[in-house]
């Protein structure tokens, strides 16, 4: 794993990851699609407010790796980072959230299992009604696909 920084005019940003190529493609496409999830960033917001362009990404964008690491201490290493925070520090949040949630899983997964279930048992009649509106879905999705495949392949 490594810990990086991306920089953009004085603004940056720092993150990990295993393979920092697939990462900034990531990082370009959450910046510039608007159907991605991560879109509203407040990294993302600033880096477009700044002028960057989706044509000028890799050119514009500086990163540079900071450490090289194990995957155990990754965010502790990060967070360490994170910390020298000053109002240029594009970061949300402390990186060791997902390990948190891991560790919160972990510790309630018997409560969360019997909730599930008694869920399950309670709401039996709407979860079917919403099994068989999707499934209903699924299947006209796949006659309108199979109707316009077979117009395609008759067009040519």
């Amino acid at each position: 794993m490594i810990v990086y920084k991306l920089k953009y005019k004085n603004y940056y940003y720092i993150g990990s990851t295993k393979n920092l190529y697939i990462r900034l493609m990531d990082h370009k496409s959450n910046c510039f699609n608007k159907k991605r999830n991560n879109y509203n960033n407040k990294k993302y917001i600033k880096f477009r407010e700044l002028g960057m362009t989706k044509e000028n990404f890799y050119e514009e964008i500086e990163y540079k790796i900071l450490w090289k690491c194990e995957e155990n201490n990754v965010y502790e290493i990060e967070n360490k980072y994170i910390k020298l925070h000053d109002e240029f520090c594009l970061n949300d949040q402390k990186q060791n959230q997902n390990s948190l949630h891991k560790e919160y899983y972990k510790n309630n997964r018997k409560q969360k299992i019997e909730y599930q279930k008694q869920y399950n048992k309670d709401n039996k009649e709407k979860i079917k009604e919403y099994q068989r509106k999707y499934q209903k879905k699924r299947y006209e999705d796949k006659k309108l696909k199979k109707k316009y495949f077979n117009l395609w392949k008759l067009s040519y």
